[in-house]
């Protein structure tokens, strides 16, 4: 999923090793330039987590995401809070 705001893109894309997987949050120009990504994190733990969406309504993001395939979580935060998590 990716998401316009405030002149860039963002996206969550997610990495697999065995059986861990982890995030990262990456930013692109509206050209598709990368301009940044963050640092690897899980939501909740180390093993089987997919980001499956995000949205963005007003300073707030919501991600949704699913752990081991047997729950599935919507996360709503302050974007600049995420961003300060991440970095």
């Amino acid at each position: 999923c990716i998401m316009e705001r405030d002149g860039s893109y963002y996206a969550v894309i997610h990495k697999r090793d065995k059986s861990r997987y982890t995030h990262k949050l990456v930013e692109y120009s509206l050209e598709g330039k990368l301009l940044w990504q963050s640092k690897e994190f899980n939501f909740e733990q180390f093993g089987v987590e997919f980001c499956a969406g995000m949205a963005f309504k007003g300073d707030d993001v919501v991600l949704s995401y699913g752990v081991s395939d047997k729950k599935a979580i919507l996360l709503k935060m302050k974007f600049d809070d995420f961003m300060g998590v991440i970095k």
